[in-house]
């Protein structure tokens, strides 16, 4: 086995049990790891794991065949090691995910359209702040009726053009369009204990190039 692709963000990787390179996920209990091998090519062709990639990294989620679970589950049982890496994901050290792959949840979870689903990742105390309109959210359950409520042509769909993150902060820029509408979000993440403690969000606006630094400068294609 040596191809697999990243339940969490859709990326390849070598192995199925090994941390994603791009968002730094590993497997941490049996389900994941289930998950894992039934996303490797222990399971699908080279073509089914780029359809599969393409799904996930569109946000779409991808649950596991219940009666392919246990298949993956018994295959898991004759691999000798493998609770080693699951004794390697559940140390001290990484008993909370990194915010990076918190935040990846919080884009996947919102382009479910179901807002009410995003509290998985949200903390208690989760508090939102849009400084440009000087606005403050606090909690899930208003957090969602506003996502709801928002006026919009159509469903909502978030696609992260960047992401970067250390251990517990992290920073998106995200596209939102409702097919109609469409606009870009810069996103600062706090992230404490696996879940998202602050958001601070700025939306900024295109505007026409200024005529006076014309000559030092090129158009961004």
């Amino acid at each position: 086995m040596t191809m697999a692709v990243c339940f969490r963000c859709g990326g390849l990787k070598f192995g199925a049990f090994t941390a994603c390179p791009a968002c730094m996920h590993r497997p941490r209990n049996d389900d994941e790891l289930a998950q894992s091998l039934a996303l490797s090519d222990h399971n699908l062709d080279s073509d089914a794991l780029d359809r599969m990639s393409e799904r996930i990294r569109s946000g779409e989620s991808v649950p596991v065949d219940p009666t392919l679970r246990l298949q993956m589950l018994r295959a898991l049982d004759g691999e000798p090691g493998v609770r080693g890496w699951l004794d390697m994901a559940n140390s001290p050290r990484e008993k909370y995910p990194p915010a990076i792959d918190v935040v990846r949840d919080f884009w996947r979870l919102m382009n479910t359209n179901d807002f009410g689903r995003v509290a998985e990742v949200l903390s208690e105390k989760f508090v939102l702040e849009w400084p440009q309109s000087r606005e403050r959210i606090r909690g899930a359950e208003r957090f969602a009726r506003m996502n709801a409520e928002y006026p919009g042509a159509g469903p909502w769909s978030f696609t992260i053009n960047r992401i970067v993150g250390a251990k517990d902060t992290a920073v998106t820029v995200v596209t939102v369009t409702d097919g109609v509408t469409t606009a870009v979000a810069v996103s600062f993440f706090i992230v404490r204990e696996g879940k998202i403690t602050k958001l601070i969000e700025y939306w900024p606006e295109p505007y026409p190039a200024p005529a006076h630094r014309s000559h030092l400068v090129e158009p961004l294609e």
